[in-house]
């Protein structure tokens, strides 16, 4: 014991090809951080399958039940975490059904009830922005929210590895709910105090938010094998994930993806011809700024 650090060993090439990477692909490895793409990209799926039905449905609610129609056009704000908690409750049980609703899906590592959930939580979000000042309506960084979200955490964390009687089950779903709804009328509260001004930076980082979502994965993986070799402190290593997580994003959404109508389409959903009538009033803000600056 000299006290000088040690370097970690080198993982064995053939080894890391032969059985980590298959291993890793049966179990879900290869996409363990990537669960909330497969979930989203099934969501939007199942969203596009349905929402001929949906409209539909609309149409002859609006028609047999008019009041019931504008209410849900307008809820009131308890309705997202009543849904969130109806969604949460709604699972429970299905371990009880069949082992295959909570089996992994090979080769993710996402489940019939986690995809139920996500598919929940999607769906919510999606009526959220359709509703009268959108997601911005929920928006509130306040001590009662972040109080709220702390006690329905506290409790739930203290209900972990208890057993549990359904009642309780039920119960603490719901604390999930309304502690994740909690967390995000508080964050989007938090953003929209100390981000809501337009700048250029801000400017800068919400047109390369979707690219930075898509691809962060890939590019914290890739720096994360690339420090296996390096000794250094496990602060100053996070630290250089977390930068080169965002910042690499971020220039391959200004350097490639904003350039090419292409790229926009498939990282961002910008339609080509949507992505030019996007661009083009900007450009001519941008110079009558210059000119009468």
């Amino acid at each position: 014991m000299d006290g000088k650090p040690r370097r970690r060993p080198r993982p064995d090439r053939g080894e890391f090809l032969t059985q980590t990477i298959p291993a890793a692909f049966w179990s879900g490895g290869l996409v363990y951080h990537l669960w909330f793409l497969v979930e989203l990209f099934i969501s939007v799926l199942a969203l596009c399958l349905t929402y001929p039905l949906l409209v539909a449905l609309h149409r002859r609610m609006a028609e047999r039940a008019p009041g019931l129609a504008r209410w849900l056009a307008d809820p009131p704000d308890w309705l997202p975490p009543l849904l969130l908690s109806l969604v949460m409750m709604g699972v429970l049980g299905f371990d009880n059904i069949s082992d295959w609703l909570v089996t992994p899906l090979v080769p993710t590592n996402s489940t019939a009830v986690s995809i139920v959930v996500s598919a929940g939580f999607f769906a919510v979000g999606v009526l959220i922005a359709h509703w009268p000042g959108g997601a911005a309506r929920y928006a509130k960084a306040s001590w009662g929210v972040a109080l709220t979200y702390l006690v329905c955490f506290a409790i739930h964390i203290g209900m972990v590895g208890v057993e549990k009687p359904m009642p309780v089950r039920f119960l603490d779903e719901a604390l999930r709910a309304v502690a994740a709804w909690s967390a995000f009328r508080f964050v989007l509260g938090l953003t929209q105090s100390f981000f809501s001004a337009e700048s250029r930076r801000v400017r800068t980082l919400s047109q390369a938010s979707y690219t930075i979502y898509l691809l962060h994965h890939l590019v914290v993986m890739a720096a994360g094998f690339a420090l296996l070799a390096v000794t250094a402190p496990p602060l100053l290593e996070f630290a250089a994930i977390t930068a080169v997580g965002l910042f690499v994003p971020l220039a391959v959404h200004h350097g490639l993806v904003r350039r090419s109508p292409t790229l926009r389409f498939l990282m961002n959903g910008v339609p080509p011809g949507e992505a030019k009538k996007r661009s083009t009033p900007v450009r001519g803000r941008e110079t009558m700024a210059r000119r009468t600056g």
